[in-house]
């Protein structure tokens, strides 16, 4: 195990370059905190560096034994530096961002169209593991390593096979595969409707939180579906919405 207790040791610059979006993708690397999720993390196999604050060794001397080789304890200025948590637990580790996997058109597929709040995502991801749609498209969307989005997946961020596309790319890989698009639309097919048949396999698109799903996208052959509501509320976040309707597609089908 090392101890580090410099703010420029070249191993804390590097981690601390993980909050930013081009250095995870140039390494492949994103840190992650909290010490559930880092246990997962570490059954898994996917932890790189396990750091801890030295102020907590004592509360994590299982994890830094068992994993002597990739551990290291800092002081407690360093780890502020590398923390982004308000009330961090002195614990966080390096993982490898998850290996993409061709996407199989047979597969039921989301799709994340410009969705760019990270809660949303964090939101959506648990509830795509959840209900079995692991293969999620992002569409020029927010990054799903990105920390905020992290903190609100709770360790479901291990699961899911993204593919990042271009708008372009999705519609060609659309129209190649045939797929069975289903939009989310305030004036779509009642998702309740006994009547509705939807078929699998599927791809369900969710739109931006402001402007909803493209024009581009809207130009292919589709259906769309709606979550029928009180006249009181005008619509849900993108998170909720894509949540009921994957748990809803999931009995239904």
């Amino acid at each position: 195990m090392k101890r580090i207790q410099s703010l420029e040791n070249e191993n804390i610059k590097k981690i601390r370059s993980l909050s930013v979006k081009k250095y995870r993708e140039q390494f492949g690397l994103c840190a992650i905190e909290g010490e559930k999720v880092i246990r997962e993390a570490l059954n898994l196999g996917r932890v790189k560096t396990l750091i801890v604050d030295e102020s907590r060794e004592n509360s994590y001397i299982d994890l830094l034994e068992e994993n002597d080789k990739i551990s290291i304890v800092v002081s407690s200025e360093v780890f502020k530096t590398l923390s982004s948590e308000v009330s961090n637990q002195g614990i966080m580790a390096v993982i490898e961002i998850n290996p993409v996997l061709a996407i199989n058109p047979s597969h039921n597929l989301l799709v994340l169209d410009h969705l760019q709040d990270p809660g949303n995502l964090g939101t959506i991801i648990r509830s795509a593991v959840a209900s079995g749609h692991t293969d999620i498209i992002l569409i020029d969307s927010v990054d799903p390593y990105n920390e905020k989005t992290l903190r609100s997946t709770t360790g479901t961020i291990f699961h899911p096979n993204f593919v990042k596309m271009r708008r372009e790319d999705f519609i060609k890989f659309a129209t190649q595969n045939n797929l069975n698009i289903l939009l989310a639309d305030m004036n779509g097919q009642n998702l309740y409707d006994s009547k509705a048949v939807f078929g699998e396999p599927y791809a369900l698109v969710i739109g931006s939180e402001g402007q909803g799903v493209s024009q581009e996208i809207r130009g292919l052959n589709h259906k769309t579906i709606s979550i029928p509501m009180d006249s009181r509320v005008e619509s849900l976040n993108a998170g909720v919405s894509a949540s009921i309707i994957m748990f809803n597609l999931k009995n239904k089908n």
